[in-house]
């Protein structure tokens, strides 16, 4: 549109605006727009090719995110490698099961980071990284607590049913009698307050107060490093003055990047842990996996320090 909003009011002819003037306005606008702005597709085209094109130099100018580009990949091929070849149709423990589910939910997050590194998308980076941390301690908990997998589980399905719950008392509209018999079956197989959301680990963790993130964290004795990042990362999930006023560089995101492939290369160690394969297989993927991570980490480890 040529001079957007500054022409659509200086060539508006007209002087009431009320009430009822409220067609007319709507018909000048209307015009004004038909006539001055190009094809929705022509401008959405360049819009895209104007975007690609500041992606490509952002990937372009800077190699470690080539690298973390290059390196996300490679673990997605490696992934599922192993799980086409070891875990896909086989009979697994529902741990396996469980495990693959996960890790294949950690890659979506990784996608979604290196996407929005690309673009420049930072603070969301780092919102990101929040649910690949919490996505990675839940996988360290079960496999400390495989009691934990069934209720785990089963509680898609009571998470399914609360919000259909919750969706009727917004529509103002009857809950479903074999809903609430759904719902009322999952409490009495497991517990009275298995709708939390951390009520599935009530078998462990048996204070209902403390069924959250950082117990399921101590629980699962992991590096705490990790909670420092994740506790800086709560910062930017929310419309706080923090997250509103402070806009992260890339270098800024450093540390996180280095976690994530910390993160992921945790993951795989529980992958060649439980999945069975020929020790020699093991050994040579452990080893590319060991040898790219590495890599990538002395790469980041370079710049941070």
């Amino acid at each position: 549109m040529s001079n957007g909003l500054k022409e659509l009011i200086k060539q508006c002819p007209l002087s009431v605006f009320d009430d009822t003037s409220k067609n007319a306005v709507e018909r000048y606008v209307m015009d004004f727009i038909n006539s001055n702005q190009p094809p929705i597709e022509d401008c959405a085209g360049r819009l895209f090719l104007g975007k690609t094109a500041l992606e490509h130099k952002n990937l372009e100018d800077n190699p470690i995110l080539q690298n973390y580009s290059f390196y996300i990949e490679q673990c997605k091929i490696l992934f599922n490698f192993i799980f086409n070849k070891y875990v896909r149709e086989k009979k697994n423990s529902d741990f396996k099961t469980c495990l693959s589910y996960l890790i294949n939910n950690s890659f979506m997050l990784l996608t979604s980071i290196n996407t929005l590194l690309i673009s420049g998308c930072y603070q969301s980076v780092i919102t990101e990284y929040r649910t690949l941390y919490e996505n990675y301690i839940i996988l360290s908990f079960l496999k400390k607590y495989p009691e934990c997998i069934e209720p785990f589980n089963d509680h898609f399905y009571m998470c399914s049913l609360s919000l259909e719950k919750e969706l009727s008392k917004l529509k103002h509209e009857e809950f479903s009698d074999k809903y609430s018999q759904r719902i009322q079956k999952l409490k009495d197989k497991y517990d009275e307050h298995f709708d939390d959301d951390y009520g599935w680990t009530y078998k462990v963790i048996t204070n209902r107060k403390n069924r959250n993130s950082e117990t399921i964290f101590e629980e699962s004795n992991l590096d705490k490093a990790f909670s420092l990042l994740y506790k800086e990362s709560c910062k930017f999930t929310h419309s706080t003055s923090y997250s509103v006023l402070f806009k992260p560089d890339f270098n800024y995101l450093l540390r996180f990047l280095y976690a994530s492939v910390d993160i992921i290369k945790h993951e795989f160690e529980l992958t060649f842990e439980e999945v069975k394969m020929p020790n020699k297989d093991k050994m040579l993927l452990h080893t590319f996996l060991l040898y790219n991570s590495n890599l990538l980490l002395e790469k980041i480890e370079s710049i941070i320090y």
